[in-house]
């Protein structure tokens, strides 16, 4: 007979006995499936902050802020988006800084270190803002403060994003540049010579466009009761740029008297031309939806500018502060009959205040709100060579003036959708008087009664000759 093996092996599960024992079959479960390998997401390197040299171009990537570069740096990035300078930036003098994208959440994207001069900012994008109210990191853009002096500066072809702070209401701390003068002492910040050049304000953040508070502010802070100032901001110049409707007032240019001397205005000049403003109220909850609003500082200069329908007023001159003297504001396009917001029907289109104004050669489209113009508490000024148009049916008072004075108004053209009056209507309400006013060779599309209308309390003033084609 044949040796039998002692060992077997079973066909179906492979195990091996010996003869003679009892096998049962168990079949072994299959190994676990091997997990595919984790790849880590790829995020672009944060380069540890460097103090270049002047003359040193950043690539493209994202870079931490140094905090701050040399007084006479030249610091060029590759272009907006591409080269990203995370953090805030203290910038100096002499510099040129262009071709990036700066700043990060919670603070301001630029900020002056105290005295900078002569520092020019090309093709930037500012990010930021959203920290401390009422702070310098409150703002995308902070220039001034408390002692940090500055003058001499420009941004030209930059763009500043929304504000990535919340709305602020009663204090608009989260604006997205602000320019602050420390008048409440002799030694606080002064700000002078500052230049936008072809810069577009309130661009996209990522979620919105605009700005949760005021889109571009220019203040002075104050001392003392009654608030006077020491001294305030000056030489402000915008030109060729685009303003994006913010939540509130788009543009506020705001003042107060001099210590030295209550009757002068401690801020001024400020120069706005060839800009384009975008409304401005966009948040009906919050007060405040000005397009500009000029809150007294002298010698302003509004020219040659489109201004698109508003909450409150396309324009606005005067407040609590007192009233501005020797502003110009003509040649302005008020396109407000487009139905981008809801008008506050206690607002007049546009609001004029003040002495030695002229108001000359603009064209005004209204199709809601209050009256067209308003003239409160303006004096020895000028409105002339203006066109007037309210679209709407229901007859209202054209221009209505209360507590005026030594005003020149001719040759305006007021035209209207109803067919009655269209009047110029003086106005005795509160007791206001009109004293001392030629009001005369203005042109109306529709009239029978008397075209310039005056209630008592009016006294000196001419009338006639107005006219109806």
């Amino acid at each position: 007979m044949p040796h039998q093996p002692r060992k077997f092996t079973c066909p179906k599960c492979g195990a091996v006995y010996r003869r003679g024992t009892k096998h049962v079959c168990v079949v072994k479960p299959p190994p676990p499936p091997v997990p595919p390998p984790v790849v880590p997401p790829v995020v672009p390197p944060v380069v540890p902050p460097v103090v270049p040299p002047s003359g040193t171009t950043y690539g493209e990537g994202i870079f931490t802020s140094p905090g701050s570069f040399p007084d006479g740096a030249v610091i060029s990035g590759v272009g907006i988006g591409k080269t990203i300078l995370k953090g805030k930036l203290n910038f100096g003098s002499g510099q040129v800084i262009r071709d990036m994208t700066i700043g990060d959440a919670g603070m301001s994207a630029v900020h002056n270190r105290a005295g900078a001069t002569n520092t020019v900012f090309e093709r930037c994008q500012f990010r930021g803002g959203g920290g401390t109210p009422i702070s310098v990191n409150s703002n995308v853009i902070t220039l001034g403060m408390t002692s940090e002096s500055c003058d001499h500066i420009t941004f030209r072809d930059c763009n500043v994003e929304r504000n990535l702070g919340p709305s602020d209401g009663a204090r608009a701390s989260f604006c997205n540049v602000a320019i602050l003068a420390n008048g409440s002492s002799a030694s606080g910040a002064y700000v002078d010579s500052i230049t936008f050049e072809r810069c577009h304000f309130g661009v996209s953040n990522g979620v919105a466009i605009g700005s949760p508070c005021f889109n571009f502010l220019c203040w002075t802070n104050y001392s003392g009761t009654p608030r006077l100032a020491h001294h305030g901001w000056s030489n402000v110049v915008v030109t060729d740029s685009i303003f994006e409707a913010a939540d509130q007032t788009t543009v506020d240019i705001a003042d107060y008297p001099l210590q030295s001397n209550a009757n002068v205005r401690a801020s001024g000049p400020f120069t706005m031309t060839g800009c384009t403003i975008m409304g401005a109220g966009k948040n009906p909850a919050l007060p405040y939806g000005n397009g500009i609003a000029i809150e007294a500082p002298h010698d302003v200069l509004i020219e040659n500018n489109t201004i698109y329908r508003c909450a409150e007023m396309a324009l606005g001159c005067g407040s609590g502060s007192g009233y501005s003297y020797g502003a110009i504001i003509r040649n302005n396009r008020f396109i407000l009959d487009e139905d981008t917001f809801t008008v506050d029907d206690r607002a007049p289109a546009i609001g004029l205040g003040g002495t030695t104004m002229t108001f000359s050669g603009n064209i005004i489209n209204v199709n809601a709100g209050w009256f067209p113009m308003r003239l409160d508490e303006l004096t020895d000024s000028t409105i002339t060579g203006n066109s007037i148009h309210d679209s709407r049916t229901s007859a209202i008072d054209m221009m209505v003036l209360e507590w005026t004075k030594n005003l020149t108004i001719t040759g305006n053209t007021l035209t209207c959708g109803w067919t009655t009056d269209p009047r110029i209507y003086e106005s005795a309400y509160g007791g206001s008087t009109n004293t001392n006013n030629t009001i005369a060779n203005n042109t109306f599309n529709v009239g029978s009664r008397s075209l310039v209308s005056e209630m008592n309390g009016a006294a000196g003033n001419t009338l006639t000759p107005n006219t109806v084609t």
